[in-house]
């Protein structure tokens, strides 16, 4: 099955201690283009526990009442941790039970570039591809790391 950025699946989520696993509701956060070719996903987990959702910049308060909270599937109000991200192969993935909306993924954006540590004052993110065919692509970015404006240069290699 193939899923797709954004999607909210029911996930045998491992425990932290790794004593068991628990079908939870997560968000399918990884590139489509590697949803279609790698078999394990990006996920990041949801809690019920909504509390640092209005205080937090990495958490995402998802509200039922909502219609991006219809369109979820969830079944109560919850609230997506990006602080929380796991991979997991697909043989632990379930059904998809709903999926968030563009505009709902660009905030959850946001919180994953804030949870990364990629929120710096200058992040620019570059893309070329050699061939439509191929679709390599390679990507730069430019970091800001602190006040006195040292900069950082990385690149993937080609």
């Amino acid at each position: 099955m193939n899923f797709r950025r954004g999607d909210i699946v029911l996930a045998d989520l491992p425990y932290s201690d790794r004593t068991g696993s628990k079908k939870r509701p997560a968000l399918v956060v990884q590139w489509d283009h590697n949803n279609r070719r790698l078999d394990d996903v990006i996920l990041a987990m949801i809690t019920t526990v909504t509390e640092r959702a209005a205080s937090e910049p990495t958490q995402r308060l998802i509200e039922i009442k909502t219609p991006e909270g219809q369109q979820s599937g969830l079944l109560h109000d919850s609230s997506v941790n990006r602080e929380h991200l796991i991979i997991l192969h697909r043989h632990f993935l379930g059904r998809v039970i709903g999926h968030l909306s563009p505009t709902v993924m660009a905030g959850i954006d946001r919180c994953l570039k804030e949870s990364l540590g990629l929120m710096g004052p200058a992040v620019a993110f570059s893309f070329s591809h050699k061939s439509a065919s191929q679709a390599n692509c390679r990507a730069r970015y430019l970091l800001m790391k602190d006040k006195d404006n040292e900069r950082l240069l990385a690149s993937e290699p080609d």
